[in-house]
């Protein structure tokens, strides 16, 4: 899975702004997680909880086992944040990946959020056009586009 880009949830951005989430360079506290039902409510998901979205029930993580645990594999070589293109701000790291050997099936959906004390949901992968993913080769992986899971304008009062 190449070049695909999460969408930013606006309660994650919130608590970026705020200094909730932070994703200092190297930082492990970014995880994704897959999700065999997925429909987000961007502008009020707000929280990962154990296996679910907090107050979301359109949304079902995938079962552990057969090469995957629930709550995600951490994010690795996470970039601090950095300016991509003189007018984006976005957010890097090493591939999603889950060596298993994975056997599962039926992932829709990717879910990336800040582990912390409150698990804020930063953003989300959505294969719902492309359809449902499955792991290949014993291994399942989620590439990190060039120019890094997220992209935010940013402007510049001159």
């Amino acid at each position: 899975m190449t070049d695909d880009y999460a969408n930013w949830y606006y309660k994650g951005v919130e608590h970026i702004l705020a200094g909730d989430a932070k994703w200092p360079a190297g930082s492990t506290s970014i995880y994704m997680t897959l999700w065999t039902a997925f429909v987000p409510v961007q502008a009020t998901d707000e929280l990962y909880a154990t296996h679910a979205i907090t107050g979301n029930s359109n949304c079902t993580e995938l079962a552990a086992g057969n090469g995957y645990t629930q709550g995600g594999v951490a994010l690795t070589s996470v970039t601090a944040p950095a300016v991509y293109s003189s007018t984006n701000i976005s957010l890097s790291s090493a591939n999603a990946t889950w060596t298993g050997p994975c056997t599962f099936t039926g992932v829709v959906a990717a879910m990336l959020y800040y582990a912390g004390t409150s698990n804020y949901v930063l953003g989300y992968i959505d294969w719902a056009l492309t359809g449902p993913k499955a792991a290949q080769g014993g291994q399942f992986i989620v590439q990190c586009p060039t120019a890094g899971w997220f992209e935010q304008p940013v402007t510049t009062n001159s």
